[in-house]
């Protein structure tokens, strides 16, 4: 949290307002657990205040009431954002096949909205994203984690939809004859393979590698360490995206998440003369 507030006994005042209302007004007792995420729902919302880009660089902190209020508006604004991006996503959604993918996409976030508890558990993520990321999110909860987690699907979408859907999903069969069943990033097993012809500079619906081309590959690769490999990859992928995708930074940033990995199978399968294992089809 970019500041830290002094201010307890008005954070406990937000608090105990909070509780009344959770409690309907009833004078019962709270648990120490139930206080104790009630503090945590404040919080999120002031975190989610100062994170906003309109207020991330001023230098003075409203009162914590205040911060509150605007924060809480801030994550009910984040949540219409994720309904409306999420709309936007499902309209021309495709899963490839990919159980886990399917499932997250089709029944866990639509599950997120329906169980979303903006007023008194606003930092509780809820559902489990299965389908994993080629970024880390985990630092990330409540609506933050969902909203940025819809936003790297719909990147990894933008570039897989450049392929025929027979032509990724042929990757993917290459690489694991049964890979419906798997829990991995799809996005990143087709960026590996693609990189492949990026190297070649073959066009974009390019198919297949012979003995030559991975002999291409290899002394291209040969004597480039871990770092130097991911320098370079970067490189071509920046060139790709901005012929293929205009540029598209957000979707470049997103795969530049993926290429230490690729780097180091690269170079491993380099070392033994068996990059067939890498660049598929």
């Amino acid at each position: 949290m970019g500041q830290t507030y002094d201010q307890t006994q008005d954070l406990l005042a937000i608090v105990s307002e909070l509780a009344q209302q959770y409690l309907g007004g009833e004078h019962t007792s709270m648990t120490y657990e139930q206080a104790q995420a009630l503090m945590d729902a404040v919080l999120y919302c002031i975190r989610a205040y100062e994170t906003s880009a309109s207020n991330a660089l001023e230098t003075a902190y409203p009162d914590p009431k205040i911060a509150y209020a605007l924060g809480r508006q801030a994550v009910i604004d984040r949540f219409q954002m994720l309904q409306e991006k999420y709309v936007g996503l499902i309209t021309d959604f495709e899963d490839y096949g990919l159980e886990c993918l399917k499932e997250t996409i089709h029944d866990a976030i639509p599950a997120f909205f329906e169980k979303y508890d903006i007023q008194y558990a606003p930092q509780e993520t809820i559902i489990t994203l299965d389908y994993p990321l080629l970024n880390n999110i985990q630092e990330l909860s409540g609506v933050d984690a969902v909203l940025e987690y819809v936003r790297c699907i719909a990147s990894e979408q933008r570039f897989l939809k450049k392929f025929d859907t027979s032509y990724v999903m042929e990757i993917l069969r290459t690489y694991h004859n049964e890979y419906e069943s798997l829990m991995e990033n799809i996005c990143g097993i087709v960026l590996q393979n693609t990189i492949g012809h990026m190297v070649l500079r073959q066009p974009l619906h390019e198919k297949g590698f012979g003995g030559e081309e991975y002999q291409r590959i290899e002394q291209f690769f040969e004597e480039r360490s871990d770092s130097e490999t991911e320098q370079c990859l970067q490189e071509l992928l920046a060139q790709w995206i901005e012929g293929y995708f205009g540029n598209d930074r957000e979707l470049f940033s997103y795969l530049c998440c993926g290429l230490t990995d690729i780097a180091v199978r690269i170079r491993n399968h380099t070392k033994h003369h068996n990059l067939e294992s890498v660049f598929l089809l």
